[in-house]
């Protein structure tokens, strides 16, 4: 075959793969004072009772990155997958945890009823304060995400013993963890208990030790990714 006939076959390749990549439709909401991101599938039909949506809720950082984190998601396969992406505003500096616990319950509520969200596919991600409260959130309700991956995370030796959380939920969970291995805001040693305690309380663990440091960029949102689709495909 000449090399003419080559090129045009890998051009007609390049233009299917590229127009397989839906775009995800984008949208800013609010339910009452919970604002929030959503990525829906190209295609989603609000009118369509029939079809359920996995759902990827992602928790922004203490700083707020809500905008970047989206649009890592917007640039991830994750729709084309038919994920449901979310993310909310949620505030972390002199908030307790159980007031943004209610604000994460009532804004599931929300989804499920809106746009068909299927209450047996839900997967939950955060990045370094969304990554507390991400886990803390699981340890408090294990059932409501099937899995939950932690972005930046390390704890001090008494994180679980605060009576407030049903530590003896931690054999529950399904936990991904990912760690920069230069984080300049958690020490090595911090996130080491953090897997330590995890697995001695009997959760099912996996991690990664990344290049980097504190980020949530678009390679943390593939192993995310990466991640959830395996589990889903082990329960099925």
């Amino acid at each position: 075959m000449k090399k003419t006939a080559w090129i045009i076959i890998f051009v007609l390749f390049a233009v299917m793969v590229q127009s397989a990549q839906a775009e995800p439709i984008a949208i800013r909401e609010n339910i009452g004072d919970i604002k929030y991101e959503i990525l829906l599938p190209e295609g989603f039909d609000e009118n369509d009772d029939e079809t359920k949506y996995p759902l990827i809720l992602a928790l922004h950082g203490k700083e707020g990155q809500i905008e970047w984190i989206i649009d890592y998601w917007y640039s991830s396969p994750a729709t084309n997958k038919g994920y449901i992406v979310v993310c909310p505003h949620l505030t972390y500096i002199d908030v307790l945890h159980g007031e943004n616990f209610k604000k994460m319950n009532k804004l599931l509520k929300h989804l499920r009823k809106k746009y068909n969200v299927d209450k047996k596919q839900r997967y939950l991600t955060g990045m370094s304060a969304g990554a507390d409260t991400a886990l803390f959130y699981a340890i408090q309700y294990p059932k409501t995400f099937n899995s939950i991956a932690l972005v930046g995370l390390g704890i001090n030796e008494d994180a679980f013993y605060n009576p407030y959380y049903r530590r003896g939920n931690i054999k529950n969970l399904s936990v991904f963890l990912l760690y920069g291995q230069e984080d300049e805001y958690v020490p090595p040693e911090s996130f080491n208990k953090l897997l330590e305690e995890l697995k001695e309380e009997g959760a099912e663990v996996e991690y990664e030790i990344m290049e980097g440091g504190h980020d949530y960029e678009m390679p943390q949102v593939m192993k995310t990714l990466e991640y959830f689709e395996k589990y889903r495909e082990n329960t099925r």
